[in-house]
């Protein structure tokens, strides 16, 4: 299926050292995954190899059976969409025009948008609360209202497969909160296969069925969260002491960290 993504001992590295060491990696079409590990661990990176920024130095990635490294930069635009941890924008483009670069890979060779692609924008902007600003310029938007500009565009690409880092890093709890259960639905009801880099373990517990835990760039753990998010695994992965527990309302995993202080 095209929303299937398949690593096979993918490794890549920076200078000398190892970033990934030989992750092998089979996600189903329409999983959400959230990708979690301390700082430095390769989640940035291992975002970048899957979305075709960086090429492994050993290992296959494939989307669906068709090898990544075979694909022409447009095929995979319209296959993957991707929310870098940065997004930079060259130019004083407005919100609306942004979001419809998105539809970029849909349209024929010097052609322009339709109405259609018009409406797609209009849309996976009004999902993601930033149609009151589509006439702003980008670079006049806060982060949390720029970060949800660069959320529609992404989904304005209509890909099956939606790759994310750190997408709710410049979001408030209420947008946090709505962007993923606004992927989560995606997901159940369009059969988007969502891989998203996280730093919050009560968000990933929350919003994920699946999530693959990293340390050093290797799989420390991957299963579904109650399986992954345990006080011994954090322990050795993140070298933290947690209370882990479970929510009454939601059944949902929680984290709480044992240590006051840092120094």
């Amino acid at each position: 299926m095209a929303g299937s993504i398949e690593l096979k001992g993918v490794s890549f590295s920076y200078g000398a050292g190892d970033v990934v060491r030989g992750v092998s990696l089979s996600i189903g079409a329409g999983e959400v995954v959230g990708v979690v590990g301390p700082n430095g661990a390769g989640k940035s990176t291992l975002i970048k190899l899957i979305a075709g920024v960086i090429e492994p130095s050993s290992g296959e990635i494939s989307f669906g059976g068709r090898l990544l490294r075979r694909m022409r930069p447009a095929e995979r635009a319209r296959l993957v969409a991707v929310v870098p941890q940065e997004s930079r924008i060259p130019f004083s483009y407005r919100a609306l025009e942004v979001v419809l670069s998105g539809r970029a890979p849909h349209l024929p060779a010097f052609g322009f948008e339709s109405e259609s692609d018009v409406a797609i924008a209009r849309q996976a902007m009004a999902d993601t609360d930033c149609m009151r600003f589509e006439g702003r310029r980008i670079d006049e938007l806060s982060g949390g209202e720029r970060q949800r500009v660069i959320i529609a565009r992404a989904l304005s690409q209509e890909t099956p497969i939606l790759l994310l880092d750190e997408p709710t890093a410049f979001l408030d709890v209420r947008h946090q909160a709505s962007l993923h259960s606004l992927l989560a639905g995606k997901s159940a009801r369009e059969g988007l296969t969502i891989v998203a880099a996280m730093h919050d373990l009560n968000l990933a517990s929350a919003f994920c069925g699946r999530i693959v835990m990293i340390k050093d760039g290797s799989v420390a753990a991957d299963g579904a969260p109650r399986e992954v998010l345990t006080a011994e695994t954090i322990s050795r992965v993140f070298e933290a002491e947690v209370s882990v527990g479970l929510d009454s309302r939601t059944g949902n995993t929680y984290v709480i960290p044992l240590t006051t202080s840092c120094l």
